[in-house]
């Protein structure tokens, strides 16, 4: 192969280099971000879904604190008295 910036020749060809680095780069660098991408809105999802659990779980045990349960639950496999 020619180089006009040396004015030499090389005897390999692309495939014996090993293909194309920078394509190959470039692939990379898409996903990379593609995933940093998703990651990024899945942790503002995750602190959204955190906050409702929260304020779920909080109206939960001021209902139970209200309304408690008095009745008695048998276990499924307890024998009969």
């Amino acid at each position: 192969m020619y180089c006009p910036t040396f004015g030499t020749t090389s005897s390999s060809s692309r495939s014996e280099q090993g293909g194309y680095p920078m394509y190959q780069f470039g692939l990379l660098l898409a996903i990379a971000l593609l995933l940093f991408t998703g990651t990024a809105e899945a942790s503002q999802q995750g602190i959204t879904v955190l906050n409702n659990w929260k304020a779920a779980d909080k109206c939960a045990k001021q209902a139970q604190a209200a309304y408690p349960d008095y009745t008695q639950r048998r276990m499924p496999n307890a024998i009969p008295s």
